[in-house]
């Protein structure tokens, strides 16, 4: 007979094998796999999802799957350890074994080989499952072998906003800045996939976080367009710009806003006008020492002729160690104490 499960087991009440298998072959969707027990409750996963509490001294010693005949809904309990289960109660189940639901529902069977990254590990991996509907019964985890899943697998991991496994690159920033530039020249992918297109072909081959520690992101994903598309993006929406004392520096693009880019003052000397990309000048964040915008403009010449006397005077007042030429184009520009320190 069954057993009430919600109340204390009764003798006699373990089902012989032949009435659970009929009960198996009666009830295949009712299949349940126990785990997480403590004192009180044991958790039963449905084969069909969702779950089902269990009073762990109505079961046998060591059973592991059943068959739930009779259910009921109750209040959510706690077993001796504080944890919550859900309402819903097996009153009477069959325990039987894992190898008869593969001999009497081989339907309800299905066995798969996905790729999948390992957060623990930090690499994707091959898994193999074998599964009755909803529950797996078996798993096992390789390292990838399929580099094209497995790099996919990878991407994923690396796109998830939540871990921020991007910071694996020191040039991280790489990926969003090539987003915008691509979307300021009107090139190559674009939308809210752009960064996974981007990636996808770029990480071929690479399947774990440590085969990129120390990798440069930007040259991978540049390599990784079309020559074309490089063209035209270089035209339209170059990434750097040299300036008049040789530094050079990334330009940056925003929706809606101009180009633009931030450096020292001084690094500006020697350039008689702002940089431009096609016929949009970049705007300029001309930065003192402390590394404070001190003017922001898209006309360079304009800020030597009426503004830069001004500012050089409060410049040469707060940072007197520096160099403040007072002509910032023609110069003469002896080495300033910022440049001795980047040496």
């Amino acid at each position: 007979a069954l057993s009430d499960l919600a109340g204390a087991p009764r003798a006699g009440s373990t089902l012989e094998g032949d009435l659970a298998r009929a009960l198996l072959t009666a009830f295949p969707d009712r299949v349940a796999k126990l785990r997480r027990q403590n004192d009180d409750w044991v958790e039963a996963v449905m084969c069909a999802g969702g779950s089902a509490s269990v009073q762990a001294r109505a079961l046998p010693a060591g059973t592991e799957y059943v068959v739930a005949v009779d259910a009921d809904e109750g209040d959510a309990s706690r077993g001796t350890q504080g944890r919550a289960f859900t309402a819903t109660r097996l009153r009477a189940a069959a325990p039987i074994e894992r190898d008869w639901l593969l001999d009497l529902v081989p339907s309800l069977m299905t066995e798969s080989t996905v790729s999948e990254f390992n957060s623990t590990r930090g690499r994707s991996e091959e898994i193999w499952r074998l599964k009755y509907g909803e529950l797996v019964l078996e798993e096992t985890r390789t390292a990838a072998t399929d580099s094209e899943a497995g790099a996919q697998a990878l991407v994923d991991a690396l796109l998830d906003p939540q871990a921020n496994r991007l910071s694996v690159f020191e040039d991280a920033e790489a990926l969003e800045h090539l987003v915008r530039r691509l979307a300021f020249a009107g090139v190559g992918p674009q939308g809210a996939t752009a960064p996974r297109e981007l990636l996808t072909p770029a990480l071929a081959g690479f399947t774990s976080l440590s085969e990129l520690k120390g990798v440069e992101l930007e040259p991978l994903l540049l390599g990784s367009l079309p020559a074309e598309v490089r063209t035209a993006l270089d035209r339209a929406a170059p990434g750097h710009v040299t300036l008049g004392r040789g530094r050079r520096i990334r330009i940056h693009y925003e929706p809606g806003k101009p180009p633009w880019v931030e450096s020292r003052l001084q690094d500006f000397f020697g350039m008689s006008a702002s940089p431009t990309v096609g016929s949009t000048a970049v705007t300029i964040h001309l930065l003192a020492p402390n590394k404070r915008a001190v003017q922001v403009t898209s006309d360079l010449a304009g800020f030597w002729k009426n503004h830069y006397a001004t500012v050089r005077r409060e410049l040469c007042r707060r940072y007197p160690r520096h160099s403040w030429p007072e002509d910032p184009i023609q110069g003469p520009f002896p080495p300033d104490i910022g440049e001795r320190r980047r040496r």
